[in-house]
């Protein structure tokens, strides 16, 4: 029986090698995909052993489990905040997340420039595209311009999905359970 850190391993070079695959196939540059890998409720040895095997960043959806585990691993990775934000939380995302995938509301995004003391916090505007009452994201909302934006992330696919994410011009995957495994 593997050890769960030649599970993590393992794992990464299958993701690695889908998300290759899936690339070339879609006429796409490797350099052009990002892994985040998602470490909810994911142990600090764990992440570190991802970390050994290549992983660059982190995502986290839970605030206060990403300060703990910032404690201890500190800028060895760059950090995103993937889940749903709530306003009194936002004071922690400045100083530690170097991008947020989950602005939903005008609230939210208000609350970071607030908190921002100074900084631009880079964020990605949360779209649900299907109306589901059960997906975050603003609605009904034609987005069609900005100044200074670049519009160059799009962040869907996750590890059900991220091989047609990838296909479909995904250029960040959120992947956890593919890369840890069940939880």
């Amino acid at each position: 029986m593997q050890n769960k850190y030649s599970f993590i391993k393992k794992n990464l070079d299958v993701v690695r090698a889908n998300v290759e695959k899936a690339a070339f196939r879609s006429g796409r540059r490797l350099s052009d995909i990002t892994i985040v890998a998602v470490t909810k409720t994911v142990g600090v040895p764990e992440i570190r052993t991802a970390i050994e095997h290549g992983v660059k960043i982190i995502g986290e959806s839970r605030v206060q489990e990403a300060v703990k585990k910032h404690e201890e691993i500190g800028d060895l990775v760059e950090w995103h905040f993937i889940g749903p934000l709530q306003k009194n939380k936002a004071k922690f995302i400045p100083r530690l997340f170097s991008l947020v995938h989950s602005v939903d509301s005008h609230e939210i995004a208000a609350e970071l420039g607030r908190r921002a003391g100074g900084r631009v916090v880079p964020v990605l505007l949360e779209i649900n595209i299907a109306g589901e009452n059960s997906k975050h994201g603003v609605e009904s909302l034609s987005l069609l311009g900005l100044e200074n934006a670049t519009f160059d992330i799009l962040s869907f696919g996750m590890t059900d999905d991220y091989v047609v994410a990838v296909e479909e011009g995904a250029t960040h995957l959120r992947i956890g359970r593919g890369i840890f495994g069940e939880r």
